[in-house]
């Protein structure tokens, strides 16, 4: 996944057509799942599927897509997933009153002290203010993956619905988006002939 982030970065590519790539497919493959499960859907509070497309969703990979652009991806795959268990931990205690063990808040300071070494390899004789800015984007992409992980465990939705749902939701964002303007894309601005289609193909392989 973050290698075929970083791929996009480098490339032509823009976030908003990496997630093309991520969410159409499923989408096409998964909507009948969604429509026949549209009762399980509608039973769910809204905020919790907020919390599911946002979390999972075309707003989490444009934070994670765009981080790319601005730190290593090695820093992505050790940041996002590496500091998921602390604001998981934070969420369920500020929100459901979840209580810790004292083995568990060790472990999670030992995660906080990471995340300052991270942070404090951007403080230098150069400040590198860009890699820093991809790193603050990286925790924001893990806080974000967190709010999905909560949200989709209180939803207690069927995988293929939940994904299904990410998809089409995202799919539809993504739509709009473009449409008005509001991220850009290398391929709505190119003619289908030119289009990468063996990276994009590599890229469906590995996002969708």
């Amino acid at each position: 996944f973050f290698i075929s982030l970083k791929g996009g970065a480098i490339s032509a590519l823009q976030p908003a057509d990496i997630a093309l790539v991520r969410f159409l497919v499923p989408s096409l493959i998964l909507l009948p799942f969604v429509m026949k499960h549209k009762a399980a859907l509608k039973a769910v509070p809204n905020k919790y599927l907020t919390g599911i497309v946002l979390g999972s969703g075309l707003p989490y990979l444009l934070v994670a897509g765009t981080a790319m652009h601005f730190a290593p991806v090695a820093h992505g795959s050790a940041l996002i997933p590496g500091t998921l268990p602390l604001f998981v931990s934070a969420i369920a205690v500020l929100f459901y009153q979840q209580s810790l063990s004292h083995h568990r808040i060790i472990g999670l300071s030992t995660v906080l002290l990471g995340i300052f070494v991270f942070l404090l390899s951007n403080i230098g004789e150069e400040y590198n203010w860009s890699q820093l800015q991809g790193h603050a984007m990286f925790l924001v992409g893990s806080l974000m993956w967190a709010v999905f992980t909560i949200s989709a465990r209180v939803a207690n939705l069927n995988a293929y619905v939940c994904a299904g749902f990410v998809a089409i939701v995202s799919l539809l964002m993504l739509i709009i988006a473009v449409g008005f303007g509001w991220i850009d894309s290398y391929l709505a601005v190119t003619p289908i002939s030119s289009w990468p289609w063996e990276e994009l193909f590599s890229h469906a392989m590995l996002q969708g």
